[in-house]
């Protein structure tokens, strides 16, 4: 593909952020914020400065907890497998690939029944903030 820009400059900055590509042979799992859980940082958060970040996290197995977050957007969409998610206070909701949900800041939420082969995509505003986990 042809850059508009003619060069190929990985250091480049467009207006305080940088260009960031995410190769998944090249990524590694870690453990994420919620337990049963790992993921691959997509690097949008260093390339956008902090102001958003790209996650896919993946079931591991094991005991999930309660958690919430003071995060402004949060959202999840549900690339494979499925998963049950219930917020405080409401009915749970049995998720399938292609379904997505934003969960909103200081709500307590629990995912539940995780698939093996569950895979979420996470797009979250600002890209760094604080999650908290309720119980396990």
């Amino acid at each position: 593909m042809t850059l508009p820009g003619g060069e190929i400059d990985p250091d480049r900055e467009f207006q305080g952020q940088i260009f960031a590509r995410h190769k998944i042979a090249d990524e590694s799992w870690n453990p994420w914020r919620i337990p049963g859980f790992i993921h691959r940082d997509t690097g949008i958060f260093l390339g956008a400065m902090g102001v958003a970040s790209v996650q896919v996290a993946k079931f591991n197995g094991g005991q999930t907890a309660v958690i919430k977050h003071n995060c402004d957007i949060l959202f999840t969409f549900v690339m494979e497998g499925s998963i049950t998610l219930k917020g405080h206070g409401q009915e749970p909701h049995e998720l399938k690939p292609g379904d997505a949900f934003v969960i909103l800041p200081e709500m307590q939420i629990h995912y539940s029944n995780c698939s093996c082969d569950l895979e979420l995509l996470e797009v979250a505003l600002p890209g760094e903030f604080e999650a908290v986990i309720i119980d396990e």
